[in-house]
């Protein structure tokens, strides 16, 4: 990786860190400080991230509050995964998104912090701040998490 793009790459990461990190939630600030710190850590390996940035964040984080148990989740991201629909699903699905247009985005990142271990409740509230959702989607969440146990996609 050239030294131009790492720096663009790490450019990246610390402004999404600014962009989402909220001091009125320990669980987003925390959570946002975990990923940060995972990323630039990876980005260590391809390009050049100062050892002392990667510690900076490292040292913010809390990590009794990160779940160490993760999921198993078999991704469903795109069209090509949503091969599981059935016709109520896909009426569902369109009708939710006719509400709310980034609820496959939503439900994307819920399922990534939901894998990391992050209890449903806290998975809702970070794929909310993410992706800047303020609807109530607890109902919306409960209905796909059974529509992926029944499909065997998820285990809980």
């Amino acid at each position: 990786m050239s030294q131009e793009v790492s720096v663009q790459v790490k450019g990246k990461i610390i402004n999404n860190h600014f962009k989402l990190v909220d001091v009125q939630s320990k669980l987003i600030t925390n959570y946002v400080n975990y990923m940060t710190y995972l990323k630039l850590k990876q980005l260590s390996k391809y390009g050049d991230v100062e050892e002392e940035l990667i510690e900076f964040f490292k040292e913010k984080i809390a990590f009794d509050l990160i779940p160490l148990q993760k999921r198993k989740v078999r991704k469903n991201i795109g069209p090509i995964s949503d091969s599981w629909y059935n016709i109520e699903d896909i009426k569902w699905m369109n009708q939710i998104r006719e509400k709310i247009p980034n609820f496959r985005d939503f439900m994307d990142v819920f399922l990534n912090v939901f894998e990391l271990g992050f209890s449903k409740e806290e998975a809702i509230i970070i794929a909310k701040a993410e992706l800047g959702i303020e609807e109530d989607l607890q109902a919306e969440v409960e209905h796909y998490l059974h529509r992926l146990k029944e499909e065997k996609l998820i285990e809980m």
